[in-house]
Protein backbone atom coordinates (compact mmCIF):
# COMPACT_ATOMS: atom_id res chain seq x y z
CA UNK A 1 0.00 0.00 0.00
CA UNK A 2 2.40 2.64 -1.24
CA UNK A 3 1.55 6.27 -1.91
CA UNK A 4 1.70 7.84 -5.35
CA UNK A 5 2.17 11.40 -4.12
CA UNK A 6 -1.02 12.64 -5.74
CA UNK A 7 -2.29 12.68 -9.30
CA UNK A 8 -0.01 13.72 -12.11
CA UNK A 9 -0.50 17.26 -13.35
CA UNK A 10 -1.35 17.89 -17.00
CA UNK A 11 2.32 18.70 -17.59
CA UNK A 12 3.45 15.30 -16.41
CA UNK A 13 1.19 13.26 -18.69
CA UNK A 14 -0.61 10.01 -18.07
CA UNK A 15 1.80 7.10 -18.61
CA UNK A 16 5.46 6.32 -19.19
CA UNK A 17 6.72 2.99 -20.41
CA UNK A 18 9.97 2.75 -18.45
CA UNK A 19 11.54 3.94 -15.23
CA UNK A 20 14.32 5.57 -17.28
CA UNK A 21 11.77 7.71 -19.11
CA UNK A 22 10.27 8.80 -15.81
CA UNK A 23 13.68 9.67 -14.39
CA UNK A 24 14.66 11.70 -17.45
CA UNK A 25 11.34 13.53 -17.28
CA UNK A 26 11.84 14.18 -13.56
CA UNK A 27 15.32 15.57 -14.14
CA UNK A 28 13.98 17.91 -16.81
CA UNK A 29 11.23 19.10 -14.47
CA UNK A 30 13.85 19.77 -11.79
CA UNK A 31 15.98 21.74 -14.26
CA UNK A 32 12.92 23.78 -15.28
CA UNK A 33 12.06 24.46 -11.64
CA UNK A 34 8.86 22.39 -11.77
CA UNK A 35 9.56 20.72 -8.44
CA UNK A 36 6.03 19.39 -7.84
CA UNK A 37 6.03 17.55 -11.15
CA UNK A 38 9.57 16.31 -10.55
CA UNK A 39 8.67 14.96 -7.12
CA UNK A 40 5.61 13.13 -8.44
CA UNK A 41 7.56 11.58 -11.32
CA UNK A 42 10.42 10.40 -9.09
CA UNK A 43 7.85 8.95 -6.69
CA UNK A 44 6.17 7.07 -9.54
CA UNK A 45 9.54 5.69 -10.67
CA UNK A 46 10.16 4.51 -7.11
CA UNK A 47 6.80 2.74 -6.94
CA UNK A 48 7.47 0.87 -10.17
CA UNK A 49 10.87 -0.22 -8.85
CA UNK A 50 9.28 -1.37 -5.58
CA UNK A 51 6.83 -3.52 -7.54
CA UNK A 52 9.79 -4.96 -9.46
CA UNK A 53 11.63 -5.69 -6.21
CA UNK A 54 14.48 -3.24 -6.87
CA UNK A 55 14.25 -1.58 -3.47
CA UNK A 56 17.67 0.06 -3.45
CA UNK A 57 16.96 2.11 -6.57
CA UNK A 58 13.44 2.79 -5.25
CA UNK A 59 14.99 4.35 -2.14
CA UNK A 60 17.18 6.60 -4.32
CA UNK A 61 14.21 7.98 -6.24
CA UNK A 62 12.07 8.32 -3.12
CA UNK A 63 14.83 10.45 -1.61
CA UNK A 64 14.92 12.62 -4.75
CA UNK A 65 11.14 13.04 -4.56
CA UNK A 66 11.39 13.84 -0.85
CA UNK A 67 14.02 16.51 -1.46
CA UNK A 68 11.70 18.31 -3.88
CA UNK A 69 8.68 18.03 -1.60
CA UNK A 70 10.77 19.48 1.23
CA UNK A 71 11.79 22.44 -0.93
CA UNK A 72 8.12 23.06 -1.69
CA UNK A 73 7.02 22.59 1.91
CA UNK A 74 4.46 20.06 0.64
CA UNK A 75 3.60 18.20 3.84
CA UNK A 76 1.34 15.62 2.18
CA UNK A 77 4.04 14.83 -0.37
CA UNK A 78 6.64 14.57 2.41
CA UNK A 79 4.40 12.21 4.38
CA UNK A 80 3.55 9.97 1.42
CA UNK A 81 7.16 9.70 0.29
CA UNK A 82 8.41 9.09 3.82
CA UNK A 83 5.89 6.27 4.11
CA UNK A 84 7.12 4.82 0.79
CA UNK A 85 10.67 4.92 2.17
CA UNK A 86 9.45 2.97 5.19
CA UNK A 87 7.99 0.31 2.90
CA UNK A 88 11.20 0.14 0.83
CA UNK A 89 13.51 -0.15 3.84
CA UNK A 90 11.27 -2.78 5.46
CA UNK A 91 11.37 -4.78 2.22
CA UNK A 92 15.16 -4.60 2.38
CA UNK A 93 15.07 -5.84 6.03
CA UNK A 94 16.45 -2.48 7.14
CA UNK A 95 13.76 -1.80 9.71
CA UNK A 96 15.96 0.51 11.78
CA UNK A 97 16.02 2.85 8.76
CA UNK A 98 12.30 2.36 8.07
CA UNK A 99 11.08 3.47 11.50
CA UNK A 100 12.23 7.15 11.45
CA UNK A 101 10.63 7.72 8.04
CA UNK A 102 7.39 6.08 9.12
CA UNK A 103 7.33 8.16 12.31
CA UNK A 104 7.76 11.29 10.21
CA UNK A 105 4.87 10.27 7.97
CA UNK A 106 2.73 9.44 11.00
CA UNK A 107 3.28 12.85 12.60
CA UNK A 108 2.26 14.67 9.42
CA UNK A 109 -0.79 12.47 8.84
CA UNK A 110 -1.88 13.17 12.42
CA UNK A 111 -1.48 16.91 11.83
CA UNK A 112 -3.40 16.77 8.53
CA UNK A 113 -6.04 14.43 10.01
CA UNK A 114 -5.33 12.06 7.09
CA UNK A 115 -6.82 8.88 8.54
CA UNK A 116 -6.02 6.43 5.75
CA UNK A 117 -2.42 7.60 5.68
CA UNK A 118 -2.31 7.35 9.46
CA UNK A 119 -3.62 3.78 9.35
CA UNK A 120 -0.96 2.85 6.79
CA UNK A 121 1.75 4.50 8.89
CA UNK A 122 0.63 2.52 11.95
CA UNK A 123 0.79 -0.63 9.85
CA UNK A 124 4.19 0.31 8.42
CA UNK A 125 5.59 0.77 11.93
CA UNK A 126 4.05 -2.53 13.01
CA UNK A 127 5.75 -4.40 10.16
CA UNK A 128 9.11 -2.78 10.98
CA UNK A 129 8.83 -3.72 14.66
CA UNK A 130 7.65 -7.22 13.74
CA UNK A 131 10.76 -7.65 11.57
CA UNK A 132 12.89 -6.52 14.49
CA UNK A 133 11.25 -9.04 16.81
CA UNK A 134 9.76 -6.27 18.96
CA UNK A 135 6.38 -7.95 19.13
CA UNK A 136 4.72 -5.82 21.81
CA UNK A 137 5.41 -2.66 19.78
CA UNK A 138 4.17 -4.43 16.65
CA UNK A 139 0.95 -5.49 18.38
CA UNK A 140 0.34 -1.96 19.65
CA UNK A 141 0.57 -0.43 16.17
CA UNK A 142 -1.35 -3.28 14.51
CA UNK A 143 -4.28 -2.72 16.87
CA UNK A 144 -4.25 1.01 16.04
CA UNK A 145 -4.12 0.23 12.32
CA UNK A 146 -7.00 -2.24 12.54
CA UNK A 147 -9.17 0.26 14.39
CA UNK A 148 -8.73 2.83 11.62
CA UNK A 149 -8.94 0.33 8.75
CA UNK A 150 -12.26 -0.91 10.13
CA UNK A 151 -13.55 2.65 10.49
CA UNK A 152 -12.54 3.41 6.90
CA UNK A 153 -13.75 0.01 5.64
CA UNK A 154 -10.30 -0.82 4.21
CA UNK A 155 -10.81 -4.58 4.00
CA UNK A 156 -7.42 -5.62 2.62
CA UNK A 157 -5.59 -3.58 5.25
CA UNK A 158 -7.70 -5.10 8.02
CA UNK A 159 -7.01 -8.63 6.79
CA UNK A 160 -3.26 -8.07 6.51
CA UNK A 161 -3.11 -6.50 9.96
CA UNK A 162 -5.07 -9.38 11.52
CA UNK A 163 -2.71 -11.91 9.90
CA UNK A 164 0.33 -10.04 11.24
CA UNK A 165 -1.32 -9.75 14.64
CA UNK A 166 -1.75 -13.52 14.65
CA UNK A 167 1.90 -13.97 13.65
CA UNK A 168 3.00 -11.60 16.43
CA UNK A 169 1.15 -13.55 19.10
CA UNK A 170 2.40 -16.81 17.61
CA UNK A 171 5.98 -15.54 17.91
CA UNK A 172 5.23 -14.86 21.59
CA UNK A 173 3.87 -18.44 21.88
CA UNK A 174 0.37 -17.18 22.67
CA UNK A 175 -1.33 -19.86 20.59
CA UNK A 176 -4.89 -19.00 21.61
CA UNK A 177 -4.66 -15.35 20.57
CA UNK A 178 -2.74 -16.23 17.41
CA UNK A 179 -5.54 -18.59 16.36
CA UNK A 180 -8.18 -15.99 17.23
CA UNK A 181 -6.70 -13.29 14.98
CA UNK A 182 -5.94 -15.69 12.15
CA UNK A 183 -9.61 -16.70 12.23
CA UNK A 184 -10.70 -13.06 12.20
CA UNK A 185 -8.71 -12.53 8.98
CA UNK A 186 -10.12 -15.71 7.51
CA UNK A 187 -13.72 -14.82 8.34
CA UNK A 188 -13.40 -11.51 6.47
CA UNK A 189 -11.90 -13.26 3.42
CA UNK A 190 -14.66 -15.89 3.45
CA UNK A 191 -17.29 -13.16 3.16
CA UNK A 192 -15.92 -12.41 -0.32
CA UNK A 193 -16.84 -15.93 -1.45
CA UNK A 194 -13.57 -16.10 -3.39
CA UNK A 195 -12.09 -19.59 -3.08
CA UNK A 196 -8.64 -18.56 -4.30
CA UNK A 197 -8.37 -15.72 -1.78
CA UNK A 198 -9.48 -18.03 1.04
CA UNK A 199 -6.96 -20.65 -0.05
CA UNK A 200 -4.14 -18.11 -0.25
CA UNK A 201 -4.99 -16.88 3.25
CA UNK A 202 -4.99 -20.43 4.59
CA UNK A 203 -1.52 -20.95 3.07
CA UNK A 204 -0.28 -17.74 4.74
CA UNK A 205 -1.59 -19.03 8.07
CA UNK A 206 -0.01 -22.44 7.49
CA UNK A 207 3.33 -20.78 6.74
CA UNK A 208 3.16 -18.88 10.02
CA UNK A 209 2.49 -22.07 12.00
CA UNK A 210 5.30 -23.84 10.15
CA UNK A 211 7.76 -21.02 10.75
CA UNK A 212 7.20 -21.32 14.50
CA UNK A 213 7.51 -25.09 14.58
CA UNK A 214 3.80 -25.90 14.93
CA UNK A 215 3.90 -28.50 12.19
CA UNK A 216 0.60 -30.26 12.94
CA UNK A 217 -1.24 -26.93 12.73
CA UNK A 218 0.64 -26.08 9.54
CA UNK A 219 -0.35 -29.35 7.85
CA UNK A 220 -3.95 -28.91 8.96
CA UNK A 221 -4.13 -25.48 7.31
CA UNK A 222 -2.30 -26.66 4.19
CA UNK A 223 -4.96 -29.37 3.72
CA UNK A 224 -7.72 -26.79 4.23
CA UNK A 225 -6.05 -24.68 1.54
CA UNK A 226 -6.00 -27.67 -0.82
CA UNK A 227 -9.76 -28.08 -0.36
CA UNK A 228 -10.27 -24.48 -1.45
CA UNK A 229 -7.88 -24.77 -4.38
CA UNK A 230 -9.86 -27.85 -5.46
CA UNK A 231 -13.05 -25.78 -5.41
CA UNK A 232 -11.24 -23.15 -7.48
CA UNK A 233 -9.92 -25.90 -9.80
CA UNK A 234 -6.31 -24.68 -9.49
CA UNK A 235 -4.22 -27.85 -9.91
CA UNK A 236 -0.84 -26.10 -10.03
CA UNK A 237 -1.28 -24.48 -6.61
CA UNK A 238 -2.59 -27.75 -5.14
CA UNK A 239 0.59 -29.53 -6.21
CA UNK A 240 2.69 -26.76 -4.66
CA UNK A 241 0.91 -27.12 -1.31
CA UNK A 242 1.15 -30.90 -1.43
CA UNK A 243 4.91 -30.57 -1.91
CA UNK A 244 5.08 -28.33 1.17
CA UNK A 245 3.26 -30.99 3.18
CA UNK A 246 5.64 -33.70 1.94
CA UNK A 247 8.59 -31.61 3.10
CA UNK A 248 7.14 -31.58 6.62
CA UNK A 249 6.78 -35.38 6.88
CA UNK A 250 10.17 -35.84 8.66
CA UNK A 251 8.81 -33.70 11.51
CA UNK A 252 6.24 -36.40 12.42
CA UNK A 253 6.37 -39.88 13.89
CA UNK A 254 5.73 -42.92 11.71
CA UNK A 255 2.01 -43.21 12.51
CA UNK A 256 1.20 -39.56 11.89
CA UNK A 257 3.37 -39.44 8.77
CA UNK A 258 1.58 -42.50 7.39
CA UNK A 259 -1.82 -40.82 7.85
CA UNK A 260 -0.58 -37.68 6.10
CA UNK A 261 0.76 -39.74 3.18
CA UNK A 262 -2.60 -41.48 2.93
CA UNK A 263 -4.40 -38.13 2.79
CA UNK A 264 -1.98 -36.88 0.14
CA UNK A 265 -2.73 -39.96 -1.95
CA UNK A 266 -6.47 -39.26 -1.66
CA UNK A 267 -6.01 -35.68 -2.82
CA UNK A 268 -3.77 -36.82 -5.68
CA UNK A 269 -6.53 -39.10 -6.92
CA UNK A 270 -9.02 -36.22 -6.64
CA UNK A 271 -6.81 -34.11 -8.87
CA UNK A 272 -6.66 -36.86 -11.51
CA UNK A 273 -10.45 -37.19 -11.59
Amino acid sequence: MCKDGGEFSENVGEKFETVNELVLKGEKFEKDGKLQDAAQVFNQAALILLEQGDCEKAVDYCLRALKNYEKLGDEKGIADTSYNLCVAFSSMERSEDAIPYCNRALQIYEKLKEEEGLADAYYGLAVAYLNLGQFENAINFLQKAIKLYQKLKVTDGTISAYLDLGSSYLAMNDIQRAERYFQKALSIIQEKEDDLSVADTLVTMAEAWEEHGKYAKAVDYYFKAIDKYLEANDTELIEDVMERIKNLLPEFGKTRAKKIRSLLAEYKSKIKT
